[in-house]
């Protein structure tokens, strides 16, 4: 199971998904969602310093991305693999020494959900 997650956010950072193999319905987007949320919340507190910030930012950007996927839940799993996978990215890269590395997953985890949702909204 670990290595389908790997495979899926792998490719989602690729830019090469085509939407295959995610669950669309159910309860596993939203425990993706979750666990997007707790990897935001570590991630917003290695950046500000403040956990409870932090948490409430994090709540707030999962809130905002189920009201924007409520008429496309398919759309729920690969935004959250991508927030889990650019945000564990980024950790790891503060928790390194190379905040700069941490930018960088930054930018690429917008971009990543920014193609995928247009290029699977439409579909």
């Amino acid at each position: 199971m670990i290595t389908a997650i790997l495979e899926h956010m792998v490719l989602l950072f690729a830019f090469r998904h085509n939407g295959a193999g995610l669950p669309r319905q159910g309860a596993v987007p939203y425990i993706l969602l979750a666990g997007a949320a707790v990897t935001t919340a570590i991630r917003g507190t290695l950046d500000l310093g403040d956990f409870l910030t932090a948490a409430v930012l994090s709540l707030v950007g999962i809130g905002i991305v189920i009201v924007a996927v409520r008429n496309r839940p398919s759309l729920v799993a690969p935004i959250a693999l991508t927030c889990i996978g650019g945000d564990t990215l980024a950790i790891l890269a503060t928790i390194a020494g190379f905040p700069s590395l941490a930018m960088i997953a930054t930018v690429w985890q917008i971009a990543a959900i920014v193609y995928f949702s247009m290029k699977h909204a439409q579909a």
